[in-house]
């Protein structure tokens, strides 16, 4: 797994944490009939919010990364087409001898 995909599935796994943190506090705060609650419900709805903020941010980001590494690759890719060729037909063998074996 590329560290992009752990830090991705770590975030959505914080995003789940924090929901259901969220889901019991609105529900404790119901329970004891409290109003007036620190645990408001427009609180709740402004944490979400930011928390929505912040993984958009994070996919755009690590988006941002990805097209500016192919950018990058391709232009390598351009600059030295017989030595890439080269080293594709050199990893394309030894994955084809791994998998063979």
């Amino acid at each position: 797994m590329t560290k992009a995909q752990q830090e991705i599935k770590e975030l959505k796994q914080d995003v789940v944490s924090i929901k259901k943190f969220l889901e019991q506090k609105m529900q404790s705060s119901q329970d004891v009939n409290e109003p007036a609650s620190k645990f408001s419900q427009q609180a709740i709805e402004g944490y979400a919010k930011q928390a929505g903020q912040t993984v958009s941010e994070f996919v755009k980001d690590k988006s941002k990364q990805v097209t500016s590494a192919a950018r990058d690759t391709t232009a390598y890719i351009k600059k030295n087409p017989v030595k890439s060729t080269l080293v594709s037909v050199a990893v394309g063998a030894i994955i084809g001898a791994i998998l063979k074996k």
